[in-house]
């Protein structure tokens, strides 16, 4: 039996079943590996890279610093407006899912504690009394008033 070697960036990539998912969790993976200046001309060679640091003994929690340190530029980017707080937990979850693939332990417990919080807040608002009206003159069987 042949034993087929594997990657960091092939096990990260096995992960990924959506085609759109695939491109977008490369392009998170990418600007993370960008960030901490992981050495390599290609993205495989980036993970390599972040791989061979992170699976060093005492390298774990300078990870999770690179990985605070990250975050801390990406909150900067949520306080000028040109990401939402939504948007950096999307990039988070790119790089988890490129840690549990290559079993890199992180604790994400303390690193889910620095994250802002997401405003959920909707348009909602009440209806007017004139705007009820209007509906039910236009009543459709297919709307549920």
């Amino acid at each position: 039996m042949q034993i087929i070697e594997s990657t960091p960036y092939k096990n990260f990539i096995y992960a990924l079943k959506s085609k759109d998912v695939k491109r977008q969790y490369l392009v998170m993976l990418q600007r993370f590996l960008n960030f901490i200046k992981a050495e390599g001309e290609s993205i495989e060679e980036k993970c390599l890279s972040l791989y061979s640091f992170a699976i060093e003994l005492d390298n774990r929690k300078a990870l999770e610093y690179q990985l605070m340190s990250y975050i801390g530029f990406q909150e900067k980017r949520i306080d000028s407006k040109e990401i939402k707080s939504g948007t950096l937990r999307n990039y988070l979850k790119a790089i988890r899912l490129f840690f549990v693939m290559n079993d890199i332990l992180v604790n994400w417990d303390k690193i889910k504690i620095g994250l802002p919080a997401v405003n959920q807040t909707s348009n909602d608002r009440i209806p007017t009394n004139s705007e009820v009206i209007k509906l039910f003159e236009h009543n459709d069987i297919r709307i549920k008033l």
